[in-house]
């Protein structure tokens, strides 16, 4: 079932989005202080790309889309969001990366709709877990190589447009694994729009408790999500003075932890449940602003990377696979451009109000409401409903049964992980260790020949 063609066009389909998305993502605030952005124009311009998205969003609501095939949506908006990359690469000021940055996020959002549907109508409840844990997986390895070749080519010769043409085919590739024998046509693909007489009102959403419920959770963990969005990249420059490598290299790492751990994740969300696993991933979670905050050097930084990223891929894993079942499968497109919107509107507010308090106030002062609000969303998340696993119920795992306050849950839960961590090695070591002397001798090859 996992390796039914449909399934694995998803796999391939992330990872060459990925490899075209993260090959700019992680530098972009740093291209915008070279364009000369200030700090309140860093938290306008990611808040404004937002806001885009949220009207595409609204759009979306009222005019729907239709292709012959779900693919062909997704095709579409791939090609042009593709597209984008290579003009993004020739802003010459913040205000024209700003521009383009924008339209670029009103194909993201068609692009994202259409995937949301093709995955809730190809992928069954019970295998959720394990499918997004492996989608995941081929997105961070998407990402790890594409952040080394582009940081070590930023660090070298700066933003040169190579690499923005380069990001521009990956992307064009990712459409072509959506593609097959069969649907292959040298047509283009015709388009159907027609629109909804919808009002923009979200009472529906109450209708669905367990939905509505999350979204709340979401909103508020978005908000403090927003506050910092931008700013982690810019007090790595300006307070720890890291390079363009360092912040590949930090980029890298939190992507390598999370592909070791999506596989275990991705058993312990099905087995003991979500809302345990986003319960105790939030802990972590919470604690990234104040590290960055108050860390007394880059070398703390790098060592927190590894628990936070940790953390984070056990809640993408468990926070989709929940969402995604909460969805009424008759109005996924309903449901999933409410939800992207209300959580964005948060964003948004975030991310400008981060940008005036780090303008006229300080980064210290963002990172400290960030944690406030990321141990507000905790409680959200706690009152979500699920059987399996939630906080305080018996839960059979490595070392016995056992009845959990938060914190001793928080531990059992990566008591069990690092339990199948270790399991997984021992029974992998001599791949991993063949594999790894592969890999460092072919990145002996590459530097070789990037130095002669």
């Amino acid at each position: 079932m996992e390796n039914r063609p449909e399934i694995k066009r998803l796999y391939w389909f992330e990872f060459f989005k990925s490899l075209s998305q993260e090959m700019i993502n992680p530098f972009l605030p740093v291209f915008a202080l070279v364009l000369g952005a200030s700090n309140f124009l860093l938290g306008s311009m990611s808040s404004l790309v937002t806001l885009v998205g949220l009207i595409s969003q609204l759009f979306f609501m009222v005019v729907v889309v239709k292709t012959k095939r779900k693919e062909e949506s997704l095709i579409i908006a791939t090609i042009l969001w593709s597209l984008m990359w290579f003009v993004i690469g020739s802003s010459k000021d913040p205000y024209q990366l700003i521009l383009f940055l924008s339209i670029q996020s009103f194909f993201s959002t068609l692009m994202t709709i259409s995937w949301t549907e093709i995955f809730v109508s190809s992928v069954p409840n019970y295998l959720r877990g394990r499918i997004v844990s492996k989608i995941n997986l081929f997105n961070k390895i998407g990402l790890v190589i594409a952040t080394l070749v582009s940081g070590i080519v930023f660090n070298k010769y700066g933003f040169v447009p190579f690499i923005f043409s380069v990001s521009t085919l990956f992307g064009l590739i990712a459409c072509s694994t959506m593609l097959c024998l069969k649907c292959i046509s040298p047509r283009l693909p015709r388009l159907r729009i027609r629109f909804r007489k919808t009002r923009i009102n979200f009472k529906f959403l109450r209708e669905n408790p367990k939905f509505y419920k999350l979204l709340k959770a979401r909103i508020v963990l978005s908000f403090a999500l927003g506050l910092t969005s931008v700013f982690f990249t810019v007090q790595l420059i300006k307070h720890f003075h890291a390079t363009l490598f360092d912040i590949a290299l930090i980029t890298i790492l939190g992507s390598v932890v999370r592909i070791l751990v999506f596989k275990p994740w991705g058993f312990l969300v099905d087995f003991i449940g979500r809302k345990a696993v986003m319960i105790a991933t939030l802990t972590f979670i919470s604690l990234y602003p104040l590290v960055y905050a108050f860390s007394p050097s880059l070398m703390l930084i790098y060592v927190f990377t590894i628990l936070g990223n940790m953390s984070w891929a056990g809640f993408d894993v468990a926070h989709f696979t929940y969402f995604s079942e909460t969805l009424d499968k008759k109005r996924v497109v309903d449901f999933t451009t409410s939800y992207n919107f209300l959580t964005q509107i948060s964003l948004v507010l975030g991310k400008f109000i981060g940008g005036l308090i780090a303008e006229f106030g300080s980064l210290i002062a963002v990172f400290m409401l960030s944690f406030l609000f990321r141990v507000s969303s905790s409680f959200f998340y706690s009152r979500l409903d699920e059987k399996t696993g939630p906080v305080r119920m018996p839960l059979r795992i490595g070392f016995g049964e056992v009845r959990f306050s938060t914190l001793e849950h928080t531990v059992a839960i990566y008591a069990e992980l690092f339990s199948i961590l270790m399991k997984n090695f021992s029974r992998r070591r001599e791949k991993i260790f063949h594999t790894l002397d592969l890999f460092i001798e072919e990145m002996r090859r590459f530097l070789r020949k990037l130095k002669s």
